[in-house]
């Protein structure tokens, strides 16, 4: 079953911060979030990994902060956070999602350039998996910090 936003849908800050997507390992693990890739929940994470399958669950990898730097050396966030006020910064709106059974799919686009992010997890396996292409445009950099949280689920 394949799941569509479009850019409006997903420039709605409100709606796509209620809308969430969810894959799972068949451990009890997970990676899950919302459509504008905005962490609003404590469960939310890039790797919710199960210790004792299915229990003991640890956020090991909470976000990875993500900018597209294309060849003018301007900076485009892909991520953004919620702050304690509710305010989300930088807004990093997708132009669209494809929520396509376990394989998740965020596109932006940056004047010609077309930037993928694509996420799932190994089965059986407490490991996520994000690859990222450049669909259209000029050759740039991806900038990446992972942001590790080692905390219990609960």
């Amino acid at each position: 079953m394949t799941i569509r936003f479009d850019a409006a849908e997903c420039r709605d800050l409100a709606r796509a911060l209620e809308r969430e997507w969810l894959v799972v390992n068949g451990l009890g693990g997970y990676a899950s979030g919302t459509l504008a890739g905005v962490n609003t929940r404590r469960y939310h994470g890039l790797l919710m990994a199960a210790l004792r399958p299915p229990m003991q669950r640890v956020l090991c990898l909470a976000v990875v902060e993500t900018w597209w730097v294309p060849a003018d050396g301007s900076v485009r966030a892909l991520v953004g956070h919620e702050h304690p006020d509710g305010t989300v910064s930088p807004v990093a709106a997708p132009d669209e999602v494809v929520l396509d059974g376990r394989l998740p799919r965020w596109r932006w686009r940056f004047g010609n350039d077309v930037v993928e992010r694509r996420l799932w997890m190994d089965p059986d396996q407490n490991r996520t998996v994000m690859t990222f292409r450049l669909l259209q445009g000029a050759a740039g950099r991806l900038r990446l910090r992972p942001l590790f949280a080692l905390r219990p689920a609960d």
